[in-house]
């Protein structure tokens, strides 16, 4: 179910830049996923890396906590360089995407089309948890 504008609630921490000003798109879909993408990938090879990243999304609104990628994309942008670049970051393909579909201009990002095509490939790349079930 498609809603209009004034009923759509976003969770702007995901949001791309252009989400308030023009609404919902495939672009600002490929920057959400992206987004999200990055979050579970530096939980997953990084975790001590994540505190970091969330102090550059609060940046833009420190007193009161909303974390927002569009209003921090280039300094988002800029951590990555600094801090995943230097651990092979940009050898990995869905990493490489990942930073693709957090481009600040939807017109560089990485179109839906071609993740229709790229996500069926990383089957190879995904490790299942290995957590011990504490259930048990």
């Amino acid at each position: 179910m498609v809603k209009r504008r004034n009923q759509w609630n976003p969770v702007y921490e995901y949001c791309a830049p252009e989400a308030r000003d023009k609404g919902i798109s495939k672009e600002g879909d490929a920057f959400s996923l992206g987004a999200v993408f990055l979050e579970m990938l530096i939980v997953l090879d990084y975790p001590d890396k994540f505190e970091s990243l969330k102090s550059i999304l609060k940046r833009s609104c420190p007193s009161d906590g909303i974390l927002s990628y569009a209003n921090n994309i280039h300094q988002v942008h800029s951590w990555i360089e600094k801090e995943l670049d230097a651990l092979g970051w940009q050898d990995n393909k869905i990493r490489s995407k990942c930073k693709e579909m957090i481009r600040p201009n939807p017109i560089q990002r990485t179109s839906t089309e071609d993740l229709d095509g790229f996500l069926p490939s990383l089957s190879a790349e995904f490790r299942y948890c290995t957590c011990v079930d504490v259930g048990a």
